[in-house]
């Protein structure tokens, strides 16, 4: 019997251990952001070795172990880091390497490439931090400026003191390609408890503002000082990471755009840009 209950404990106990570890991949990877009948060179964290401009965001449960392998497409080396450690990776052309990171507070943490140009081009994602069945969405914001994009793609630097933005992308989707962006959409119901996580991965600030809701913000990757109030709108630092709780109170359809304006258009023509929809059920 003492054996059996050995057994069963040690069993549950190596069980327990197990779900503390979680294994993933992404590759990086360049290639073209299609936009007015242009190709903007960029380089994202992908799911596959496909290149396609969905970003690969992560997920884990906190206090689990991530064991994140990385696979290097481009032909140079990229050094990887998180928010959450300090320890980071270099990537070699053409190989692989495994950043591990172990999560404590539920929030949205950054993973990207060291180099300042390189996480402008797109190598900039999101860990995000949270319970399995919590109603999760995330939002990378970008600004993009072409002659910088096409600068990096050759190997030089950018002017950044130059910088002039005429493309902005919620989720590398600019909203007037159809007059929706299909990767900005936020789906529930009255009453629902939905966690959205907004990242400014490039060197703009912006400033979310939701209409129809206010939003309780519980956390950042950065120091500050709004974690708990309920407001509209926000700014959102450049690198930071912010996760907001949307408590619908009525149903429809309402929008969440950027407040630094420039940003609602694409190549200076409004509609465009940066701009997500809530659509809450009763």
């Amino acid at each position: 019997m003492r054996v059996f209950i050995l057994s069963l404990i040690l069993f549950f106990s190596f069980s327990a251990l197990r779900s503390q570890v979680k294994y993933d991949t992404a590759y990086l990877n360049s290639g073209y952001l299609h936009i007015d009948h242009e190709d903007i060179p960029l380089a994202l964290f992908t799911e596959s070795s496909r290149f396609d401009t969905v970003d690969r965001v992560f997920h884990a449960s906190p206090g689990e172990t991530l064991h994140l392998t990385l696979y290097n497409l481009l032909d140079f080396d990229v050094e990887v880091g998180c928010d959450l450690i300090t320890e980071t990776v270099i990537v070699p052309a053409g190989g692989n390497r495994t950043l591990t990171i172990t999560t404590q507070d539920p929030g949205g943490y950054g993973v990207y490439a060291q180099n300042d140009e390189l996480k402008y081009y797109g190598l900039s994602t999101v860990l995000r931090v949270a319970k399995e069945n919590q109603h999760n969405y995330v939002w990378n914001l970008r600004a993009f400026d072409k002659e910088a994009n096409r600068r990096i793609s050759e190997g030089n630097t950018p002017d950044f003191d130059a910088f002039t933005p005429l493309i902005f992308t919620l989720n590398t989707e600019a909203f007037h390609v159809n007059q929706m962006n299909m990767r900005g959409m936020v789906n529930g119901n009255v009453n629902d408890s939905i966690y959205i996580t907004f990242a400014g991965s490039n060197i703009m600030h912006h400033a979310p503002h939701f209409h129809g809701y206010h939003v309780e913000i519980i956390h950042s990757n950065m120091e500050n000082h709004m974690i708990g109030w309920s407001k509209d709108s926000f700014p959102l630092k450049r690198d930071e990471i912010i996760t907001v709780l949307l408590v619908p109170h009525q149903p429809g359809t309402f929008p969440v755009h950027d407040h630094n304006l420039i940003s609602s258009t694409t190549n200076g023509n409004y509609p465009g840009g940066i701009m997500g929809m809530l659509h809450i059920m009763p």
